[in-house]
């Protein structure tokens, strides 16, 4: 085997790769969505059911744990549902639709996501910073590696390259 045949084959698994994250995680976030837009009463009713049914279970104290951990979360979530619904159902459009445009190796699916990600790695930093958790940070760094992959920011070389041009 050729070494530009090893390294497209590599290229095309990470692309692959790529295309799956972003479709897997846009359909969850499209179930997500719906569900905060659709059952909003039923997922308010069922939070208040919980947090009632917390006090007179025997396990009192997992519930109140797994309550307080979750008090300044839900609340605000069943306060903005339809914002945060709409917001989830045009991340989850935009990612499947550069998903499945990138596994058909079309020019605009790679922007798409590209800006997506330019737009959104902000966000994701200030949310670090603000309540670091290892599933963000690890969200983050995805986001990163798929930014740098897409832009062709791979080896050394492509650097240089870049230097030359700004030179230039």
């Amino acid at each position: 085997m050729k070494k530009e045949e090893k390294v497209s084959k590599i290229g095309i698994i990470e692309l692959d790769l790529v295309v799956l994250y972003e479709v897997i995680t846009g359909f969850f976030e499209a179930i997500i969505g719906f569900g905060l837009l659709i059952l909003d009463r039923q997922i308010i009713i069922f939070y208040g059911t919980l947090r009632a049914n917390g006090e007179l279970s025997e396990h009192h104290e997992l519930y109140q744990t797994v309550l307080s951990l979750t008090d300044r979360v839900v609340p605000f979530i069943l306060t903005h549902h339809q914002i945060i619904g709409l917001f989830l159902l045009a991340t989850a459009v935009v990612k499947m639709t550069s998903g499945f445009g990138l596994l058909f190796k079309k020019a605009w699916a790679q922007y798409l996501l590209e800006i997506y990600l330019i737009l959104l790695i902000p966000i994701d930093g200030v949310g670090i910073i603000d309540h670091p958790t290892a599933p963000k940070i690890g969200f983050f760094l995805i986001n990163i590696f798929i930014l740098l992959y897409l832009s062709g920011f791979k080896t050394p070389k492509s650097i240089q390259h870049l230097l030359n041009r700004l030179k230039q």
